[in-house]
């Protein structure tokens, strides 16, 4: 007799769709499992690394003639894109003065703008994150990286090939914003275009984080892919690229600390420097944040004032460390007049809890 003969339950974690895991055995649907997650989740990914719900919040993402708002523009779809695909447009002035598109956008107060652009007869393309604050603005020389009225607190250009850029540029703004403006640009500093100025675009997105990642395609809705609500979450074992998945089952929980990885806003910051998207990240992903002292001697350390939480039961606080030039982290949570806290060795992983 094997296992599976022996079991009165048999389930496969692929075996899922929205609401449902469905069981092998019995085929009769009596052992399928109802599902309910009412929100996004992380997980352990089969290459051994933390996968995130990711979400395009900006509509119509390569159709810049629907939602898109235009102003002294011309948009011509069918240009030759960064791809090899026709799907890149060429954004031109029709007349003297300020051409530029915009969209709105539902976003939050830490907001990645991407697009992929290439010059055209003129060089430059800026970016505006509006909202009810101060605008995120950053201008970009499409020819070599040159970046102008700078307000972004992180950005890159990446060359694809061909004169194609994939540019990028992070805004941490007191409000939400609410809308996104590209503009052209004939010199830097210059507030207008001639007509016939233009440059191509291409696959625009903005989502919420640190750095832009991979492009997600978008029409009439944003569009979010990964462990997305009501989907059963596969994890796989940390740092194994061959293991069998398993279905995570977990109770509700919440998150209390705002800005959970951007420390440069909200967060109390004592006697240490905070340097964003310095290495690597346990996602893969060029987002984690180098925390380097400032004082000889000092107590080195960063963290929140006061949270929205429960007054009683179990609390955790946790983060992701590893080594730099120092060799012990610490993890501090205070109740009342009380305190507890952890001390990691990041060489050897042992443990001091006082």
């Amino acid at each position: 007799m094997s296992y599976f003969d022996d079991a009165s339950l048999v389930m496969i974690p692929s075996g899922y769709k929205e609401d449902k895991v469905y069981s092998v055995k019995p085929i009769d649907g009596s052992g399928d499992l109802d599902f309910t997650r009412a929100s996004s989740a992380t997980r352990i990914g089969p290459t051994g690394l933390i996968e995130k719900t990711r979400t395009n919040l900006l509509l119509q993402s390569n159709q810049f003639d629907t939602t898109w708002t235009p102003s002294i523009a011309t948009l011509t779809s069918g240009q030759s894109g960064y791809d090899g695909s026709s799907d890149a447009w060429k954004l031109e002035s029709n007349a003297t003065g300020t051409t530029r598109i915009e969209n709105t956008v539902t976003g939050g107060t830490l907001t990645n703008v991407s697009i992929y652009a290439k010059a055209g007869n003129v060089n430059f393309l800026k970016f505006f994150a509006i909202n009810s604050g101060t605008n995120g603005i950053i201008t970009w020389d499409l020819t070599n990286g040159d970046k102008f009225s700078d307000t972004s607190i992180a950005n890159t250009f990446e060359s694809v090939g061909n004169g194609w850029y994939r540019v990028s540029a992070t805004f941490a703004t007191s409000n939400p914003v609410t809308s996104v403006r590209l503009e052209i640009r004939s010199t830097s500093g210059s507030t207008s275009t001639a007509s016939g100025d233009f440059i191509y675009i291409q696959d625009s997105q903005v989502e919420q984080g640190l750095v832009a990642t991979s492009y997600i395609d978008t029409t009439t809705t944003a569009v979010t892919v990964g462990s997305y609500d009501n989907v059963p979450r596969l994890n796989y074992t940390a740092g194994s690229t061959s293991s069998c998945p398993s279905l995570l089952l977990e109770p509700q929980r919440t998150n209390v600390i705002p800005q959970s990885e951007y420390y440069n806003t909200f967060w109390n910051i004592n006697d240490v420097t905070i340097e964003d998207n310095s290495a690597v990240s346990p996602e893969g992903l060029q987002n984690a944040s180098k925390l380097s002292e400032l004082a000889t001697t000092a107590r080195h350390r960063l963290g929140v004032g006061a949270v929205t939480s429960a007054t009683t039961g179990v609390h955790t606080a946790s983060v992701f460390m590893k080594k730099g030039t120092a060799r012990y982290g610490f993890v501090h949570i205070g109740v009342s007049s009380n305190a507890y806290t952890i001390v990691v060795d990041l060489e050897d992983g042992t443990i001091t809890d006082t």
